[in-house]
């Protein structure tokens, strides 16, 4: 669960993001995604976590191979 106090919102928000083996670059790239959606943060904020949303995926030689694209469909409940 990650507690937010963010700017443009009304109350504080609460956000949980779950990710198998404990893969980090995954859950960084999602929180960027969600916070991104959201419009949370001022825009140099965002700017900054724009290189955790997009991130390139090396092979153990640390060959750039890919880069890892993430899509969090957001519904409101």
């Amino acid at each position: 669960m990650i507690g937010v106090s963010a700017t443009g919102t009304r109350r504080p928000l609460g956000i949980g993001i779950k990710v198998e083996h404990s893969n980090t670059t995954v859950l960084y790239a999602i929180v960027a995604n969600v916070l991104g959606q959201l419009g949370i943060g001022h825009e140099t904020q965002r700017a900054k976590l724009a290189a955790y949303g997009n991130p390139p995926m090396r092979n153990t030689m640390g060959i750039e191979t890919g880069r890892l694209a993430v899509t969090v469909p957001l519904e409101r409940i």
